[in-house]
């Protein structure tokens, strides 16, 4: 089926309110929950998850991985040292130059995260009867598109942000462990509260593995926009400088790069109170080494509760965070903001 997600939802509305007095009639049937929501067809899916992509930073830019069920693994295979060796003609290499490769599995396990949304009768009918109809400026759509943007920035915060052994956080952050504390667990550099600087990215840099630091134009420093701000006004004190007073003037828009690796900015990342300043955070890798696995059945349900009067909209997504190569991941803490 290619009728996508926006299209199911237009049915679903039209059907039931199409009409002034179908809104009293309750046209909502467990067949309209078939044709209308319920599990998406994989047209829809992708499309709703590429909905979701579109609005976000980082997310959008890490490896996709379609979980073919709650649980799912990821075979991984690599040579850690030099395969290449002076060869002889007519010899073989000797068995401790024979070369075997390293293989193992990344796991992944899904958790649950839903969200719902209820619409009022009311404001459904005062959008069609006050000429914004269905047909005209498309009300669901922009229902559904501003679902689909929310949702992007909340599973972009979850896969960021998520760590299962800080009871500080909120419930749904407690779920699985996102990519900070993934990178945390691997390579962290504690910048002390200081502010960000030249020094604090060359550290950083410097914690990952060599063979990771080989290809510099691949690797991001993924920083907040506050601390974006700050590192352009670290390199806008240059003055006399033709980078210093293009940065100043704004010649060189944003994500100003710090040893020829790009900063890219996203504003799921943690800005935390601390005792003198706001602390932030920096995640340093190649982004497709981040991995944000989403489980291929997603739901969209539509249904209604005639005592509320409303249509109720419920999306279910299940998801985990991971990285193909975790020790290719590093993060900075505790970097002053302001």
């Amino acid at each position: 089926m290619s009728v996508n997600i926006l299209e199911r939802a237009r049915e679903v509305i039209e059907k039931s309110y199409a009409k002034k007095s179908q809104l009293r009639k309750a046209a909502f049937t467990t067949i309209d929950l078939t044709t209308g929501g319920g599990l998406l067809a994989p047209q829809q899916a992708r499309r709703f998850v590429q909905m979701i992509l579109f609005p976000t930073t980082f997310l959008r830019q890490c490896r996709l991985v379609t979980m073919k069920g709650p649980t799912d693994r990821i075979d991984r295979i690599q040579f850690g040292s030099r395969i290449m060796h002076a060869g002889s003609e007519n010899t073989n290499l000797s068995t401790s130059l024979q070369t075997v490769p390293t293989t193992s599995k990344i796991e992944m396990s899904a958790e649950l995260y839903k969200c719902e949304v209820q619409l009022s009768y009311e404001s459904l009918q005062d959008s069609i009867e006050g000429g914004h109809n269905v047909r005209g400026n498309q009300f669901e759509d922009t229902i559904f598109k501003l679902i689909a943007e929310r949702a992007a920035i909340d599973i972009e915060e979850i896969l960021m942000l998520s760590d299962t052994s800080n009871a500080g956080l909120h419930n749904d952050l407690q779920q699985i462990d996102g990519w900070l504390k993934l990178a945390r667990d691997q390579n962290t550099y504690n910048h002390g509260g200081a502010s960000v600087s030249k020094a604090m990215f060359k550290a950083l840099h410097l914690l990952l593995p060599k063979q990771y630091r080989r290809n510099k134009a691949q690797l991001q420093f993924v920083i907040s926009p506050n601390l974006d701000i700050e590192w352009s006004d670290e390199l806008a004190d240059r003055t006399g400088t033709r980078g210093g007073d293009e940065v100043a003037w704004g010649l060189r828009g944003y994500g100003h790069p710090a040893y020829g690796i790009r900063t890219y900015v996203c504003g799921n990342l943690p800005e935390e109170s601390g005792v003198s300043s706001n602390l932030g955070q920096i995640l340093h890798t190649h982004p497709k080494n981040a991995i944000a696995a989403i489980h291929r059945d997603i739901f969209l349900e539509v249904d209604r509760d005639i005592r509320k009067g409303a249509l109720i909209i419920v999306c279910s997504v299940r998801m985990d965070a991971q990285f193909e190569q975790v020790e290719g991941s590093a993060v900075a803490n505790n970097v002053a903001v302001g």
